[in-house]
């Protein structure tokens, strides 16, 4: 019998990143793929004490708890994002010096971009997974070709200018929208975006249809295969509501009218 291939996912230690990775794990192991994914000790036990629990198919394999606690990251959130990108790196390296089977290829998220090099030395190929809109990533990705605001401190642009006019496959996404980017520190997310370069391969968690123009774009300028896996939302239940007005509500819609966002679950959004 042929031993069937195996494949190590690692991602980013987040809710809206471990979800899409588990997701796509589900996905994989359908079509007959052994995985096996990498998190921390504590987000095994968050994993273990969720409702409902992980489908007994996945495979998790755990690292020390080398980095802050979830429960105290939004404290200082870049020393947080800082701290998984240098301390993660010695365990996860031992971790792949015994696993065995040798895996056949690694699926990371596109944030950890220290597990690109890692792939790369170890001639493993290395699917990126960004769970953002794919435009975002372009326009990470080109982020130089936009002409910065005069005032860095307080960002004021022409409402009606487009980033279309400088990244021609971003359609529909004013300066304005990405200029809060200024006011943060997003140089990691630009650093991560273009390790991503020297992956083997690109996953979106979006469909083709939605970003069609961002796709065939990304796919010249990355020149490596470029995917599309869909919404990776968790194939769960809702929980049940104590009034089932927001149901009736969405059942009294026309067909293909509402369209789902989820912002995350770290961010709350003021108004």
């Amino acid at each position: 019998m042929a031993e069937s291939l195996h494949v190590v996912a690692i991602p980013f230690p987040g809710r809206g990143h471990i979800n899409p990775m588990m997701v796509l794990c589900r996905q994989l192991i359908a079509c007959g793929i052994h995985v096996t994914i990498v998190v921390t000790e504590e987000w095994l036990g968050l994993i273990n004490s969720a409702h409902p629990l992980p489908p007994p198919e996945l495979n998790f394999v755990t690292i020390p708890n080398c980095i802050p606690s979830e429960n105290s990251r939004s404290k200082d959130h870049k020393g947080f994002v800082i701290s998984v990108l240098t301390k993660m790196i010695e365990p996860v390296e031992k971790l792949l010096n015994r696993l065995e089977p040798v895996p056949r290829a690694i699926i990371v998220d596109t944030v950890l971009s220290w597990v690109v090099e890692m792939g790369n030395r170890r001639g493993i190929p290395v699917c990126s997974l960004f769970t953002m809109p794919a435009a975002f990533f372009s326009v990470l990705l080109h982020f130089k070709r936009i002409p910065p605001p005069e005032n860095l401190q307080l960002p004021v642009r022409d409402k009606d200018e487009l980033v279309e006019k400088y990244i021609p496959s971003v359609r529909s996404i004013k300066l304005s929208d990405i200029d809060p980017l200024y006011l943060v520190s997003f140089e990691l997310a630009l650093q991560a975006v273009s390790t991503a370069r020297k992956a083997q391969c690109m996953l979106f968690t979006s469909f083709y249809e939605l970003e069609s123009f961002v796709i065939d774009s990304l796919r010249k300028d990355l020149n490596y295969p470029v995917y599309t896996i869909g919404p990776s939302v968790p194939h769960m239940f809702p929980p049940k509501a104590e009034s089932s007005d927001h149901l009736t509500w969405l059942d009294s819609q026309p067909k293909n009218s509402v369209l789902y966002i989820s912002l995350g679950s770290f961010l709350s959004v003021h108004y």
